[in-house]
């Protein structure tokens, strides 16, 4: 499955988040849960036709990062949701659960927040204006 980000950017944000790999390679299955979350928000607010008629999503039904002035907000989004879901999958794991515990909590909110204030800044002429502003967040709130 092809995603919005990867780990090499994720570990540059978080360092101490390798610590948790265990026997997996990577966190490429935590980031494909994460993937279809998100276009499934996308889908559930309404805007996918749109992006679809507009030419903003690929063949392997994604987002088409390279439609939008803001890539970096879905590569984000997803940073944050795959880290969310690892700090509350290793608490039990964890020495100091509470500073685990209090980070994850942390990372929801800002999901939360990112997910109602998600815009995708669509330029699908590649002139650099955006020819369409989906608001993601705005219709999942309703």
């Amino acid at each position: 499955m092809a995603n919005y980000s990867n780990d090499a950017e994720m570990f540059k944000v978080d360092r101490g988040i390798v610590q948790w790999l265990g026997s997996r390679a990577d966190f490429s299955e935590v980031r494909d849960v994460v993937t279809g979350r998100i276009n499934g928000a996308v889908k559930k607010a309404g805007t996918w036709p749109l992006l679809e008629s507009i030419g903003a999503t690929t063949t392997g039904g994604m987002v088409d990062k390279d439609s939008l002035l803001n890539p970096l907000d879905l590569e984000d989004l997803e940073n944050i949701w795959v880290r969310e879901i690892l700090y509350f999958e290793n608490l039990e794991a964890a020495e100091d659960v509470d500073s685990v515990f209090l980070r994850a909590r942390e990372l929801r909110r800002e999901r939360i927040r990112r997910m109602l204030t998600l815009e995708l800044l669509v330029d699908s002429d590649g002139d650099g204006n955006a020819e369409e502003t989906v608001r993601v967040g705005k219709l999942l709130r309703a």
